[in-house]
């Protein structure tokens, strides 16, 4: 089974590479005095992420009035601190899905869009949480929850449009429909990729168990609150502990409660 596993984050025999830009910058987001500057500095030499950080900082849910044209503003308003989780998840994104045909990278698209919205909602019941030290640990490993299903497409994209025509014609849930096609569902891979990259462990396992048991990670439960509040539906894999959590967060953020909250998820 772990060699199973290894073959498929290895797709096409080529091992995901390590997320460069962000070994290169995370020392430096510990350094408010001089994180700014020197991540803007860094951003600057990779014109992919560049426009991959200009796009995240210009999307609706941060509020912006005007348009972001400057690596600097878009730093200052992402913040300092989440750049390198940011460029993570970007990195992790672009290595997995290297290899995508056309239609699936505009899968992958809307799998990150998705990521970045519930990332954003992560960090602000993080920061708002009291038994949570990092919120920057929540944005990180909310942007990543998802990278299993691009390494999926990247193995077999026609499994995974199989799994999305299930999904369709037998009206069945996608996590349903996912595990009538692979063996090893979407969190399982995400959590190899991101052990093989050696990420910490608290990030890898919440990851790893996003739809599962949330009783002893505070981050997995984070993850499983933002994931039912971003997508409005709770019948969604999740710790039915959290349901009455997911209803507090929604009046405390002022966001919308989910439909089917209290329903058995499957």
């Amino acid at each position: 089974r772990a060699r199973h596993l290894r073959d498929i984050i290895g797709t096409r025999g080529r091992l995901p590479l390590p997320p460069r830009l962000y070994l290169r910058l995370e020392p430096f987001a510990r350094h408010e005095s001089r994180s700014a500057q020197t991540i803007t500095s860094e951003i600057e030499k990779d014109r992919t992420f560049t426009a991959r950080l200009l796009h995240a900082a210009n999307a609706t849910y941060y509020g912006v009035r005007t348009t972001i044209t400057s690596v600097r503003d878009a730093v200052i308003l992402v913040g300092p601190e989440y750049v390198p989780g940011l460029a993570l998840a970007i990195e992790a994104f672009q290595s997995a899905g290297h290899s995508l045909p056309t239609g699936s990278v505009r899968l992958m698209d809307q799998i990150w869009n998705q990521g970045l919205r519930r990332a954003t909602i992560a960090r602000m019941i993080a920061g708002k949480h009291a038994g949570f030290r990092d919120p920057t640990v929540a944005f990180t490993a909310s942007l990543l929850q998802d990278i299993g299903y691009v390494v999926q497409m990247s193995y077999n994209s026609s499994a995974h449009g199989r799994m999305q025509q299930i999904h369709l014609n037998e009206q069945l849930p996608i996590h349903q429909a996912e595990a009538k096609v692979f063996p090893h569902l979407h969190a399982e891979v995400g959590g190899a990729l991101l052990r093989f990259w050696n990420l910490p462990v608290d990030i890898v396992t919440a990851v790893a168990n996003h739809h599962g048991s949330s009783e002893n990670s505070l981050l997995a439960r984070v993850l499983q609150i933002a994931d039912i509040i971003e997508c409005g539906d709770a019948s969604i894999p999740h710790d039915p502990a959290i349901d009455g959590e997911v209803q507090r967060w929604c009046k405390k953020l002022h966001l919308k409660s989910p439909s089917r909250l209290g329903e058995k998820s499957l």
